[in-house]
């Protein structure tokens, strides 16, 4: 009965081998797809891995820097207080001028 009314209704027998093979291929699809973003995942993470590197690479070396000025400055030698007292006592006596 069931494969009469198939048949009157102009519904052709081998539809499910077809849903079957839609259904394989969009696996497949899918499958692919799947696969695809794990490759971009894993450009992405490496991209990402460079950048930090290269982050801590510039870090550190900005930190070299800072300390390297740091340690130059160290070498100026600071005035002793007889040296300040006697530049202040110097401007004092040109501000003041000829009496």
């Amino acid at each position: 009965i069931i494969e009469q009314r198939t048949q009157d209704s102009n519904i052709r027998n081998d539809v499910k081998h077809q849903v079957d093979n839609m259904v394989t291929e969009y696996r497949g699809n899918i499958g692919d797809t799947q696969n695809s973003i794990r490759g971009e995942e894993n450009i992405v993470r490496g991209q990402y891995s460079e950048l930090q590197n290269h982050h801590k690479t510039e870090a550190l070396s900005q930190n070299n820097k800072y300390n390297e000025e740091r340690e130059s400055q160290k070498i100026i030698p600071e005035p002793s207080e007889e040296a300040v007292k006697k530049m202040v006592d110097d401007k004092k006596d040109r501000l003041k001028g000829p009496l």
